[in-house]
């Protein structure tokens, strides 16, 4: 898992890669890390989350959910779709994929 308290540095310097605003990260074991917004939470209006991709691309895909949620009803490790992203733009949650 992730650990957000690092410092955006730290962060870099730990990962072989990372695109535009840590839309994705590309870590040396060669998982990639995509940060997916949009997660449906009732306090606020909506929660960004890590998830490891599985299938797909950085903009469009499924990946398991690497972030444990504040907000969110969704559990660690849950399969997630999500889509819409671009080099501007992080891909939103769409659904839990049921497994």
């Amino acid at each position: 898992m992730i650990d957000e308290t690092k410092n955006i540095r730290a962060l870099c310097e730990e990962h072989v890669s990372s695109r535009a605003l840590f839309q994705s990260v590309l870590h040396k074991d060669g998982k990639t890390w995509v940060k997916v917004t949009h997660f449906p939470a009732d306090e606020i209006a909506g929660e960004s989350m890590w998830v490891i991709l599985v299938d797909g691309d950085e903009n469009n895909g499924t990946g398991t959910l690497d972030n444990k949620p504040i907000y969110s009803d969704i559990e660690l490790g849950s399969l997630i779709e999500f889509a819409d992203g671009d080099e501007q733009t992080k891909p939103h949650f769409v659904r839990v994929v049921e497994q």
